[in-house]
């Protein structure tokens, strides 16, 4: 038999990701488990070398603008967890999301991650890779990807 205690639900806070909250919050209540929200944001990097149009004082107010935002998406998250059975915490932390992710699921002794498989799109994705994708292939815990029902897909 399943026994799942700790959910995992990691997050962007993309508009994308929240089909699998959905799934993350229903597998939380069916096994009466303890659901963790985590966002992973990357260390902020200017690229170009030396910038001599950042100051360190215009520099610390992008990274504060930066946390704003992202505490305030999680807030978002939080607020329409609105519900008295589920048990849930929220946690912020800086880094790679593919590593952090996987050192938090082993770290913390979760017992699924539940993930979407699209979350912020474009130039960025590109550049980052699919965090869903080295997840599935690495994590040694189960990992239950939930596709966006708003995306386009192509027709097979």
């Amino acid at each position: 038999m399943i026994n799942i205690k700790n959910v995992l639900f990691p997050t962007d806070c993309s508009e994308n990701t929240k089909d699998a909250l959905a799934y993350a919050i229903e597998i939380t209540k069916k096994f009466k488990a303890k659901l963790t929200i985590l966002n992973v944001t990357r260390e902020l990097e200017i690229y170009g070398g030396d910038s001599d149009f950042l100051s360190p004082s215009n520099y610390k107010k992008m990274v504060e603008a930066a946390d704003d935002k992202f505490k305030s998406q999680l807030m978002e998250y939080w607020e329409g967890l609105n519900d008295s059975d589920l048990e849930a915490k929220l946690i912020q932390v800086k880094g790679d999301p593919f590593k952090e992710i996987v050192r938090f699921s082993q770290e913390n002794k979760m017992d699924i991650i539940v993930m979407g498989t699209h979350g912020r799109t474009g130039i960025q994705q590109l550049m980052m890779g699919s965090v869903a994708e080295k997840i599935v292939r690495y994590s040694p815990i189960p990992v239950l990807t939930v596709k966006n029902r708003k995306a386009e897909y192509i027709p097979v």
